[in-house]
């Protein structure tokens, strides 16, 4: 999916589901569900519409409100429902995103279903699969 420039919106803003204005630019400021975000760049703030709490700007990525300058914004991307960046595999909680310890970002692979894999173990809803000691041979969740 592809980023999203909230000023090329109409309004300047994003309005989700159940009509809650997720993103907002006014007045050259940045705001997410109506809370300012004090750092972020009007001019360039992008979102994903699929997931209405990941922004990014040109210095730094955001999750809803809260600025996240220790992810690379340049690498950062989705891989199902993880998201990856050149040093780290991030998973997203209801109210956060976080890097989950140990995971390797380079042979990372999001299975469906939650699951996901790197060369050295498997990963479900962000938690890793203690038992599990050769991602490298688990296979994708099939579907009907």
């Amino acid at each position: 999916m592809a980023w999203q420039k909230i000023i090329d919106l109409p309004d300047q803003r994003f309005i989700g589901p159940y009509g809650i204005e997720y993103w907002r630019v006014h007045d050259g400021k940045v705001f997410h569900q109506g809370r300012l975000l004090r750092k972020a760049d009007a001019a360039s703030i992008e979102f994903m519409p699929a997931h209405h709490f990941i922004g990014r700007d040109a210095h730094a990525v955001y999750h809803a409100w809260s600025r996240l300058p220790a992810i690379d914004r340049d690498s950062f991307r989705q891989c199902g429902a993880y998201w990856l960046d050149d040093h780290a595999v991030y998973f997203e909680y209801e109210t956060s995103l976080k890097a989950l310890p140990g995971a390797e970002c380079t042979t990372f692979r999001d299975l469906g279903g939650g699951y996901g894999a790197d060369n050295e173990g498997g990963w479900y809803c962000g938690r890793r699969m203690k038992h599990c000691l050769r991602g490298d041979l688990l296979q994708g969740v099939v579907r009907p």
